[in-house]
Parts: C-alpha cells; structure tokens; sequence
C-alpha cells in the first residue's frame, strides 16, 4: 500500500507502544522518517476491536477512528492516511517562502529543547498561545478561520501536556502550517499569521 501511493518503505519505522486501552498491551506504530506522522493500530475491548490514531487527519491534525472488527476498514483508513501524508509532504512546494521561514527557526527555552515542559514554562507556553488567540483579529482573518486557528492552538495546549519540548515544536510549525494551507490563506496572510506567532512567543520558541 505505501509503493502504491508512490511513498517508499524505507521512509517508515515500525515500533512496539503502549495500547491506549490496556496498560499490558503493546501495539504496532508506524511513523514517517523522523516526523511528528504516525498511524497508530490499536486494539480495544475484549473483543479485540480495532482503534486507529493517526496524523495528519483529513481535516485535523490527529483523527481517531473505531473500524470494530472490520479489517478491511483498517486498511482504507491507513490509505487515507497515505494520502493525507503526501498532501503534507507537498506542502513545502506550495508555502516555499514560508516553509523556508519555519525551517529557519528553533526552540529556544531556558535550556535546549529536550525534556518535557517544567511547570513554569509550560504555563509560560498556555499563556502565550492564549494571548496569539486572543490576537488573532489584528492578521485580519474571517470569523471561521480565526475558529478554526483557535481551536489548534487549544489542542496544542492539551499536547504540551504530554510530548517532549523539541516533538512540541516539530508538531505547532506543521499544524500551523497545515492550517494556514487548509484555509486556503494566500501567502501575504499566512505570513502575517506567522509573523504574529513570532512577536508572541518572541524567543521562547520562534526565534
């Protein structure tokens, strides 16, 4: 299935996790290079029911769905994810200018990126994306795509929560980078977007 959308084996790793839904289990992840990508085959219930977590989504940057015992089911989500990575992977070509900004950047806390958030600097990181929320109006966007920003920016908060400080910040520049592409912003817009995120969270992550 991977050769069939024209993507190469060697790009993925396959690892052993932890279930979701059983502490005892371990189930298989597969992950793109050394990206924030992952199609997660979980199981869940004594019926051995299957549960797929993967990113990106069609239309979010993670998507759970529960195909039941519906093989077949898995596998058509697992193509969709195929398709929803090289729509990810061209983004590049069509954001060059703000890609090449992105690439530019890195995190820049108290020490180097690595290590989860300590408290401090993870409500230091809530109150930053809280203040890029609030001023989201100045990049003059519609209603709908301030909704749509501000409602990333809140599951940002709950990934903090969890991920390394350096997995945190390859996971915001593509969600950000995502979203801007989805909405279909045109390159001045998203650069203003951008160009906000950086005058908030000044050198805590952006540069």
């Amino acid at each position: 299935m991977i050769e069939a959308e024209d993507l190469s084996p060697a790009q993925f790793t396959f690892q052993q996790v932890a279930s979701r839904f059983d502490q005892f289990a371990q189930v298989a992840e597969l992950r793109y290079a050394d990206s924030a990508y992952f199609f997660l085959f979980d199981r869940k219930g004594r019926r051995n029911f299957h549960s797929v977590l993967y990113s990106p989504g069609l239309h979010d940057f993670e998507t759970e769905a529960n195909p039941g015992t519906d093989w077949y089911l898995v596998k058509a989500y697992f193509k969709e994810w195929l398709q929803n990575l090289k729509r990810e992977l061209g983004l590049a070509d069509k954001w060059e200018t703000l890609a090449m900004v992105l690439s530019n950047n890195r995190a820049n806390f108290a020490d180097a990126p690595t290590g989860k958030f300590s408290v401090q600097e993870y409500e230091l990181l809530v109150s930053r994306l809280d203040e890029v929320a609030q001023r989201l109006p100045e990049a003059e966007l519609g209603e709908e795509e301030i909704e749509v920003i501000r409602l990333k920016l809140e599951r940002m908060k709950e990934m903090g929560k969890n991920l390394d400080k350096s997995d945190w910040q390859a996971l915001f520049i593509g969600t950000i980078v995502s979203t801007l592409s989805q909405l279909g912003l045109s390159s001045e817009a998203a650069q203003e977007v951008w160009e906000l995120l950086k005058q908030i969270f000044n050198n805590l992550l952006l540069g």
